[in-house]
């Protein structure tokens, strides 16, 4: 679907399997440095980082989040910061996405949720450190519903 008269096309959503060690890339505005009180960019960004392994994320979100994260391709899909260090969301991309390239094609995956250094503190991007996303495939129905939207 393109936007009349934009030239803007409606993201695709990303409805394959979710597998460790998959490489995606996630966008925001966040913090650029890993600072308290640090400033967000004011360029959009984007990150390479990788699909972590269902059983590591296990134990990184069971300290954290007491154990919501199932497999990556429950609700919840999980990256390892170990695989690209010094590369992912920070505070203020929460909400933005989370995109596979299929082909040519950038599909949209999931919105970011929560994450952490490795002891879940507020540590971005850190060796050890975790990032969850909302599956917005698994949770379609879910937002088709509170949002009345009907495709």
């Amino acid at each position: 679907m393109v936007f009349e008269g934009t030239g803007v096309a409606a993201a695709k959503l990303y409805k394959g399997a979710l597998k460790p060690g998959m490489a995606a890339t996630t966008i925001g505005w966040g913090k650029i440095d890993d600072v308290f009180g640090g400033s967000e960019s004011l360029n959009l960004k984007m990150a390479g980082v990788y699909i972590g392994e269902d059983n590591v994320c296990k134990a990184y979100d069971s300290s954290y989040m007491s154990g919501k994260f199932t497999s990556n391709n429950g609700a919840t899909t999980c990256i390892d910061d170990s695989k690209s260090t010094g590369n992912g969301p920070c505070d203020g991309d929460f909400g933005g996405p989370f995109v596979i390239t299929v082909g040519e094609e950038d599909q949209v995956a999931g919105i970011y949720s929560y994450g952490g250094g490795p002891e879940g503190n507020a540590e971005c991007a850190a060796n050890g450190g975790f990032n969850f996303y909302e599956n917005l495939y698994k949770q379609l129905s879910f937002i088709l519903s509170e949002t009345g939207i009907s495709l």
